[in-house]
């Protein structure tokens, strides 16, 4: 008899509630095509029954992405892993059912995709969120053009898609992308979210953490003034260096490490987005990393061979190699081009 614990998800249900526990830990929980097959099977069966139900991650992180190694090396096809990946998403985000993700540990790029389609997030002080997909040679993905527009004040979307700088579960309710912050036992609040209302439960544990704690809100006006979004990236630039101080050294620094052409792409899709809805965003994101993945995929694959395969410090070798050599006619054509199938999203 095969071992559940060796099943990258799980799942019981129990008084008509499905828990699904992310179940790939030595992983951080990162997506593959495996788990999103099974995802996809089990919500459909839920929402047959009309059954709520609740992310969990085994281990330190909820979801820390997808399976970028997988992509680079070419053992998975982008078209059919951020194919399922997206279409999944859209799929989560238009159920009628409760959907409650529980942020607890690392929440990065598919992960924080997951959370987003549900309808209640949870943050804890162990949560960790992050869209770094900028030091990868990548963009922001996952429907992220649409929700980053919609963070309250919207140039902290800006920021968190060009820096990837990581929230704790503090800032994640502090600024709208958790429903909740919970300090008590996730456990135990896991348990009695099965048993119990789950609005009963939340407000039961559920506490207004201390703004003092966050780190985002001691540099909010300074990001406010620099990451202006009606501007453009050397506008940006420009504020902090003008704004000389040591967040604004520390964020320059970190841009500089930054993919240049991810840096772009990254800006000119978070503009995109906003004037879409969810569907339009995940559709031009799918283009844009089908492009970044496959066909033009110089600084994907070398930024995920340095920093993962190799575990090599310092910068990979961007080309090209600063932001001043990537103009938009090369921005512009990673929106134009569009070679191979389309993402279809199903009217729900």
């Amino acid at each position: 008899m095969e071992n559940p614990n060796n099943f990258p998800v799980l799942s019981r249900t129990h008084n008509n509630i499905l828990l699904i526990t992310l179940n790939r830990a030595s992983a951080l929980n990162s997506l593959n095509l495996e788990m999103l097959g099974i995802l996809s099977q089990i919500t459909q069966e839920a929402e047959k029954s009309n059954s709520p139900i609740i992310f969990i991650g085994e281990g330190r992180a909820f979801c820390a992405g997808g399976d970028i190694v997988s992509i680079a090396k070419g053992d998975t096809s982008p078209e059919e892993f951020f194919g399922s990946e997206f279409t999944y998403f859209h799929y989560l985000s238009r159920l009628h059912t409760e959907r409650i993700a529980i942020m607890d540990g690392i929440v990065m790029g598919g992960g924080v995709g997951l959370s987003m389609a549900c309808s209640k997030r949870i943050a804890t002080p162990k949560t960790l969120w992050a869209m770094p997909e900028t030091a990868i040679g990548f963009t922001p993905d996952v429907g992220s053009t649409y929700f980053l527009n919609r963070i309250n004040p919207p140039e902290l979307g800006l920021y968190l898609a060009l820096t990837g700088d990581r929230l704790s579960g503090v800032d994640c309710f502090l600024f709208g992308i958790a429903d909740y912050y919970i300090e008590n036992s996730i456990e135990t609040v896991k348990n009695q979210l099965i048993q119990e209302d789950f609005a009963t439960v939340l407000a039961r544990h559920h506490t207004d953490p201390n703004p003092s704690n966050s780190k985002i809100m001691q540099n909010i006006q300074n990001i406010r003034y620099c990451f202006e979004t009606h501007g453009n990236l050397e506008g940006i630039l420009g504020k902090l260096n003008n704004l000389n101080n040591q967040w604004s050294t520390q964020v320059l620094e970190k841009l500089q490490e930054m993919c240049p052409l991810s840096l772009r792409i990254a800006y000119e899709s978070f503009n995109r987005g906003r004037h879409m809805n969810y569907a339009e965003c995940l559709i031009m994101e799918y283009n844009l990393v089908i492009q970044l993945t496959k066909h033009r995929n110089y600084n994907f694959k070398e930024a995920v061979t340095h920093k993962f395969i190799n575990k090599a410090k310092g910068k990979p070798n961007w080309n090209p190699s600063s932001i001043s050599e990537v103009g938009d006619s090369l921005t512009l054509s990673y929106f134009l081009n569009t070679e191979g199938p389309r993402l279809s999203l199903p009217r729900l």
